[in-house]
């Protein structure tokens, strides 16, 4: 990581240093089209030189942050399932609460 000062590892996932702003999330804005200044802007707790530092991981790793990427919306749409196989009924009931106030949001628009 010495390459990389502005990067570090933790659990088996890469960081700003020092912040909670993952180099997955990162990536994912900038892949989005995000430019540098977008992301300052949306992560202002983030100077150039991190955003900067953050970009040039990724781009340097790109395979790696992407598959990890790909494990972490594996594991996320494993629990979502999960919960909605766990719990059936409630599901059910909050996509008919949702019908029903797309149909009022749609006949107001009209």
């Amino acid at each position: 990581m010495s390459d990389y000062p502005h990067i570090e590892e933790r659990s088996e996932r890469f960081y700003v240093k020092g912040k909670r702003v993952s180099i997955i999330t990162l990536a994912y804005v900038w892949d989005q089209g995000a430019s540098p200044e977008a992301i300052a802007q949306k992560f202002s707790a983030l100077t150039y030189a991190e955003i900067y530092a953050a970009i040039a991981f990724y781009l340097d790793h790109q395979e790696l942050i992407n598959q990890q990427a790909a494990e972490d919306d594996a594991e996320f749409e494993a629990a979502r399932l999960a919960q909605r196989t766990a719990n059936p009924a409630f599901f059910a009931d909050m996509e008919q609460r949702i019908a029903v106030l797309r149909a009022r949001e749609a006949t107001s628009v009209s």
